[in-house]
């Protein structure tokens, strides 16, 4: 499964009705519209998270992507895997390397407000 964001009550019931097993949670990056439902969905499956371990301190961030975009933070889970570049992603008879396309800026302690001026030193969170 990649990427369980916002629809994660729609994506668990998808997958009970149609009595899917999840074997592994991927993490492409850790936006909270992406991440949103790790945990919910790693507590309905069992399957282990795998991320970027330079994603981390951006998902550790939630509770402040949450304030910027005004929305209640989602429960964070344990990532169980890091995944490196290079890595091989195997589902079936289907295989793909992980590839680590740019890198997140690193987290500020306040993020700015989108409607003030920024300065040159201003970093927003880059939408992939």
């Amino acid at each position: 499964m990649l990427d369980p964001g916002d629809e994660i009550h729609r994506i668990m019931d998808l997958l009970g009705r149609h009595k899917l097993t999840v074997k592994v949670i991927v993490s492409t990056h850790a936006h909270i519209d992406h991440v949103g439902g790790l945990k919910k969905l790693h507590d309905y499956t069992g399957a282990p998270v795998l991320m970027h371990r330079d994603d981390v301190p951006l998902y550790q961030a939630m509770d402040m992507q949450a304030a910027f975009l005004g929305v209640e933070p989602p429960p964070l889970t344990e990532v169980h895997q890091f995944l490196r570049e290079g890595d091989k992603l195997q589902w079936g008879n289907l295989q793909a390397p992980a590839v680590l396309a740019f890198s997140f800026p690193p987290i500020q302690e306040k993020l700015p407000s989108p409607r003030r001026n920024s300065s040159p030193e201003t970093r927003f969170l880059p939408e992939a």
